[in-house]
């Protein structure tokens, strides 16, 4: 049987710098929050699992060629380093 879910996706690594950045509590706020939003979230789904489980994620990105670009810029500089 195949359930599919979705939900927002939490913040990026760069909003919770961004967001650590402006002190503690605000990030520990952050985090409870996601926190709460995720387990309520699995509260609603009502799923019991009784054995093993797969899980499958979908990452979509919407500037792929740029995405491409900026991973092979980082491999090539990280290889000109190594040698």
């Amino acid at each position: 049987m195949i359930y599919e879910l979705k939900m927002p996706l939490p913040p990026t690594l760069n909003e919770i710098i961004n967001t650590a950045r402006s002190g503690w509590k605000a990030s520990n706020n952050l985090k409870k929050q996601w926190t709460n939003k995720i387990a309520n979230f699995v509260k609603e789904c009502q799923f019991m699992f009784n054995d093993k489980i797969w899980i499958e994620f979908n990452w979509y990105l919407r500037n792929l060629v740029g995405t491409l670009i900026m991973y092979l810029r980082a491999v090539n500089s990280l290889w000109m380093v190594s040698l």
